[in-house]
């Protein structure tokens, strides 16, 4: 990621200033089914997310709280392919027992995402897949994939629907490992720089199925910034109980 990342930037450099406005994969668990126009870098960060999960530990309560800082950049290769890389730069866990915490900071890029968004449809909803590859940096990682697609709609002028499935493959020995994911959002226009969403997300797997809702807001500062807040609370047990964050996207 270290390397490419001059290489993106130079790109971004030569590039041709994009039209419209920017519009981003974050933030929540949705995804926008479009791509970034044909030459332009985009970045988008979380500023930070965190986790938050309270639980009986032998008897005694028991709360997790995971600070990540996760960064995407994106990169137009055609009008309807972009390039995708991302990771969490920095990660700190925190795990209190009866009210004792004990912290623990590391340095992210564990493990980085490598992969593209394609768009296949714009007539009627607009389709897209986001095929990627989940590359460790550290011998204890296993190498997974990931695969969705994307449908969004424009219910009126106000109101928009997106929808994800997807799912997560994890070469672990012995055997592989899959977890799905369902997550549908109703995004509306408050404003012309001010936009809300509603969400549910679901993330089934062979001995859990976290569920979760939530929402946020997104503030249009220019055409090619955003910034955004967002939370979701766990609708079941086998879901943290918390998750918020803010973040920014910018676009050049």
């Amino acid at each position: 990621m270290v390397r490419l990342l001059p290489a993106l930037v130079l790109l971004a450099v030569l590039a041709a200033p994009a039209s419209g406005q920017i519009t981003t994969d974050r933030p929540g668990f949705g995804f926008s089914p479009s791509v970034v126009d044909r030459g332009t870098f985009q970045v988008e960060a979380g500023l930070p997310q965190a986790t938050r999960a309270d639980r009986s530990l032998a008897g005694r309560d028991a709360t997790l709280t995971v600070y990540s800082f996760p960064i995407q950049l994106r990169y137009g290769v055609t009008d309807a392919v972009e390039f995708r890389l991302g990771s969490s730069v920095y990660d700190v866990v925190r795990l209190s027992v009866d009210g004792d915490g004990d912290s623990d900071g590391n340095a992210g890029l564990d493990v980085v995402e490598v992969g593209a968004k394609i768009q296949l449809a714009t007539n009627g909803p607009t389709v897209a897949i986001i095929p990627s590859v989940l590359v460790p940096t550290t011998e204890a990682g296993d190498l997974a994939g990931t695969f969705r697609a994307v449908a969004g709609w424009a219910l009126s002028d106000q109101f928009s629907l997106t929808t994800v499935l997807g799912a997560l493959v994890t070469d672990a020995d012995p055997d592989a490992q899959v977890t799905g994911e369902a997550v549908a959002v109703v995004g509306t226009a408050l404003t012309s720089v001010l936009s809300a969403y509603a969400e549910v997300a679901a993330f089934p797997g062979d001995n859990a199925t976290p569920v979760l809702a939530g929402g946020g807001l997104t503030v249009l500062v220019s055409p090619d910034v955003q910034l955004d807040a967002s939370f979701d609370l766990g609708l079941n047990d086998d879901a943290p109980d918390l998750l918020f964050g803010a973040g920014a996207s910018v676009r050049f």
